[in-house]
């Protein structure tokens, strides 16, 4: 989706007809006060997302739009995808806070992480590259989160490896949810968000 071309104001107008959408703010979005064409044609969409860039991040907030029993629209916002900008190439935002990733055979430091990826603390054990991982995530004062990892490479010597990872959805969404609080944490401790 990151290398996806943002919508030309030709191709936009086409999908929107005879809407107009500059008048139109955040605030009337997240209100659901839009022309009915328009939210019709956002009710269709698949994905919708609430992006915004702050101080060198992009959060990207997944948008679901609900009917209500009184026939209101309520948006919610999801838990964002979090993407640091400092480098030559957006990647996931790191935390480099500790977690730790453990199995019936181990109770491994995760050094950092972010939505996607771990740096993990292997201590003597040297994973083979690619090879598959079942473990869980343990997070502090969250319940375990089951993940499949896949050894990338060794990061820092002599025993931090890099480990990428997939993991059921309400996982994830706990997981983004976490992360997303210590991001915010960590701007207010920097005052970087005035």
């Amino acid at each position: 989706m990151a290398d996806e071309p943002l919508l030309t104001p030709d191709e936009l107008a086409m999908l929107l007809g005879d809407v107009s959408i500059s008048s139109q703010d955040v605030s009337s979005l997240l209100h659901s006060e839009l022309d009915a064409s328009l939210l019709s044609l956002l009710q269709r969409s698949n994905h919708l997302t609430l992006e915004a860039e702050v101080a060198s991040h992009r959060l990207r907030f997944p948008l679901v739009l609900q009917r209500q029993p009184g026939g209101e629209i309520e948006p919610q916002l999801r838990p964002p995808a979090i993407e640091d900008l400092t480098g030559r190439q957006p990647r996931p935002w790191r935390l480099h806070e500790e977690a730790h990733l453990i199995s019936p055979q181990f109770c491994w430091r995760v050094l950092d992480m972010s939505e996607r990826g771990m740096v993990v603390d292997t201590q003597d054990v040297q994973p083979q590259t690619g090879a598959l991982l079942e473990a869980a995530l343990c997070l502090p004062m969250q319940p375990a989160l089951p993940l499949t990892g896949r050894w990338v490479r060794k990061a820092y010597p002599p025993s931090d490896w890099a480990l990428t990872f997939t993991m059921p959805e309400p996982e994830l969404t706990t997981l983004k949810q976490w992360l997303f609080e210590r991001h915010q944490d960590t701007f207010i401790r920097t005052d970087c968000i005035q």
